[in-house]
C-alpha cells in the first residue's frame, strides 16, 4: 500500500493531532468535571484541574481552558464524556464561547486503577489519531430538536 502524500491524502486521513493545537477531556460528574489538556501532536499532558459543576465553576473552567491554550478557541477540541447528562450543561457552556465538543465513546480498561483524571487524560488522549470525519459532536438541544424533527419529515414522506 503507497504511502500517503499531501498530493494524495484524503480528509479521512486527517487526523485531530493534524488540525487541533490542543484536546480537552473531560470526565464528568454531578458534583464536578475532571479537566485535563494534551497537546494534540504528542498526546504531552499540559496540565488537569477539577471544577465544581455550578455555573461559576463552569466560568471557571473555560477561563482556564483558554489561560492553557493560548486563547485560540478554535484549535481546541474539547472531548467530553456525559454530553448529554451530567456534562450537558459544561458542553452548552463550551459551545458558547465556541469550543467545538466532541462526545467520546467512553474506553474503560478494566483491572486498572483509574481516577477521574485518568479518565479526563484518556477521553482527551483517545481523540488524538482518530480522523476529523470521525468525530462525533455533541448535539445540542435546538440542533438535536432540529434534527429530530427533520428526520420525521424525512421518514413520514411517501
Amino acid at each position: 500500500m503507497p504511502g500517503v502524500t499531501k498530493k494524495n491524502a484524503t480528509i479521512t486521513s486527517v487526523s485531530v493531532g493534524d488540525v487541533y493545537g490542543f484536546v480537552v477531556g473531560v470526565d464528568t460528574h454531578a458534583a464536578s468535571h475532571s479537566y485535563a489538556i494534551v497537546v494534540a501532536r504528542t498526546g504531552a499532558l499540559v496540565d488537569e484541574q477539577t471544577f465544581p459543576t455550578k455555573p461559576a465553576g463552569l466560568a471557571r473552567a473555560c477561563d482556564w481552558i483558554a489561560r492553557r491554550t493560548d486563547g485560540e478557541v478554535s484549535g481546541v477540541l474539547v472531548s467530553a464524556e456525559g454530553t448529554g447528562s451530567y456534562g450537558a450543561p459544561l458542553a452548552e457552556e463550551l459551545a458558547k464561547v465556541g469550543y467545538r465538543v466532541e462526545a467520546p465513546t467512553p474506553r474503560r480498561e478494566r483491572g486498572r486503577g483509574k481516577t477521574d483524571v485518568m479518565d479526563a487524560v484518556t477521553a482527551a488522549r483517545g481523540t488524538l489519531s482518530m480522523p476529523v470525519t470521525r468525530l462525533r459532536d455533541r448535539r445540542g438541544a435546538g440542533q438535536s430538536s432540529q434534527d429530530q424533527v427533520a428526520l420525521q419529515v424525512l421518514t413520514t414522506s411517501p
